[in-house]
């Protein structure tokens, strides 16, 4: 049976219904006619949107359940809350409209509604692509829980360079990009994610913007989602990361001489950047910019044999770029 109908799914009516949801919820205060920066902050909770039942998995001997998937007009939902948790994987398309609704790109990953993880696109404009994980592909230790945020949104904007920071979870979970909506024309507009390097502070979520002419009005929201699994406060959230001298290790983002972030883009054309094993963990974006102005402007998560891999296109002549980590399964 498809994994993903393990739970029953959104009735068509109630698709309509989520996603004029959305639309609301990325509505912010900002004046298309201002002449100045202007942003929005819809800030996460400390509160877990949802915590996965049951107690800790001690297998360690087993490879990992997920899937990769596209969404479709009937049928943009991947997965239920409770047996997975699904990252975004895919951003491409023309990121270059002034209009929030109608002609700018969206790529998201999220479950407002239904307890169900859905993809959010623009048809016609931009593409949207999820990974799924099993939730009990996790391990952590005795007395450990696994958690998700509900996610974090911020818009920067206006007719200047605008910038604006929010605060995820904190370093004891991994915090990856859940999608951007609006204009991406430059290495300096992006939507990226600084990963906690203490168990107390916070992961930042920051959206900047390019100054826009007085009658170019340029906005960029950003989202992101906090995963969680251990001990909460107990340690920093595990990696997989590669250290030319050792090969692939788990570790933390304090550990030098590893590379924890991987890193991609077009400039000398295609590029691309091995990452995890498939059963060592699963990876997410942490950084998206560039000059996204048709399909032929994408960046990927994927996998490539036994490993994920970054991958980044882009038509001549267009640079786009990306960066991703990798959150270890084995949280022990």
């Amino acid at each position: 049976m498809d994994r993903r109908t393990s739970t029953m799914k959104p009735l068509p009516s109630t698709i309509i219904a989520s996603a004029l949801a959305l639309i609301a919820g990325c509505e912010t205060p900002i004046d298309a006619d201002s002449r100045g920066p202007a942003h929005a902050v819809k800030q996460v909770s400390d509160t877990p949107a949802f915590v996965v039942p049951g107690g800790p998995d001690t297998s360690s001997d087993k490879a990992s359940d997920f899937f990769d998937d596209a969404p479709t007009a009937s049928d943009p939902y991947l997965a239920a809350v409770n047996t997975h948790v699904c990252v975004l994987s895919y951003i491409g398309g023309n990121f270059n409209g002034d209009d929030e609704y109608t002609n700018s790109g969206q790529s998201i990953i999220n479950w407002p509604d239904y307890n169900y993880w859905r993809l959010y696109w623009r048809a016609g404009t931009s593409s949207a692509r999820g990974i799924c994980t099993n939730w009990n592909n996790f391990l952590v230790p005795s007395g450990g829980i696994k958690q998700v945020s509900e996610g974090l949104d911020i818009t920067a904007g206006g007719n200047s360079n605008d910038s604006i920071t929010g605060n995820g979870w904190k370093g004891d979970a991994i915090t990856f990009l859940a999608g951007v909506n609006g204009e991406i024309q430059s290495n300096s507009t992006y939507a990226q994610i600084a990963q906690a390097t203490t168990v107390g502070a916070r992961s930042v979520l920051k959206v900047s913007t390019d100054e826009g002419a007085s009658l170019d009005f340029t906005f960029l929201t950003g989202f992101s989602q906090s995963i969680f699994a251990g001990v909460p406060q107990a340690q920093l959230v595990r990696l997989i990361g590669h250290n030319t001298n050792w090969g692939w290790l788990r570790g933390d983002v304090t550990w030098t001489g590893t590379t924890w972030e991987f890193s991609v883009n077009t400039a000398s054309g295609f590029s691309s950047v091995l990452m995890a094993n498939v059963n060592s963990g699963i990876c997410g974006f942490t950084r998206v910019a560039g000059n996204f102005d048709g399909a032929e402007e994408r960046v990927r998560i994927e996998q490539s044999g036994n490993q994920w891999r970054l991958g980044a296109w882009a038509h001549a002549g267009k640079t786009v770029y990306a960066k991703a980590r990798c959150m270890a399964y084995d949280q022990r």
